[in-house]
């Protein structure tokens, strides 16, 4: 949302005031905390033992927007400050209001990851207790993004 306000109430208008654009910024930059805050979080936490492969590719799902946002600013800067610069690298003074977040790639690498643990421990184990029982390897991804969810629903007000 904090994006979206952004771009159309800063670069979609001719005039802006300093206010709005103080305003906007404050939203913006309080989202982008708050994802990288998230996004240290996890980084920091180590997945438990026998499951480390595991995290490196979490970690690429969540890094893959910052790097989509952080290119995004880089061509608005450059725009801003070195227009020739701005023309040589995008064919022209452009800045994109359009920002698309595609994780598509990283996620399907870590749900190929989750899937392998789930059959690595289904092979381990004893056939009737895992057939008896849903598979809990993927429990704890979902946790932590519901976990994220209801906290971005009910006590983030950006």
């Amino acid at each position: 949302d904090s994006i979206t306000s952004f771009g159309s109430n800063i670069f979609a208008r001719e005039s802006v005031s300093s206010e709005t654009i103080t305003l906007e910024a404050d939203r913006f930059g309080s989202a982008v905390r708050y994802y990288l805050s998230l996004f240290e979080i996890i980084r920091s936490r180590p997945f438990p033992p026998g499951y480390e492969s595991g995290h490196p590719l979490l970690v690429a799902v969540l890094r893959k927007p910052l790097q989509d946002l952080l290119d995004a600013m880089d061509q608005v800067l450059v725009v801003m400050t070195n227009p020739e610069e701005g023309v040589a690298r995008h064919g022209g003074l452009i800045i994109s209001l359009v920002i698309k977040f595609d994780i598509e790639s990283e996620a399907q690498r870590f749900q190929r990851w989750i899937d392998s643990v789930v059959v690595e421990e289904y092979e381990a184990g004893d056939n009737y207790t895992h057939c008896s029982q849903p598979k809990k390897s993927t429990d704890w991804f979902w946790g932590i993004l519901g976990g994220i969810a209801l906290y971005d629903i009910f006590f983030d007000k950006d």
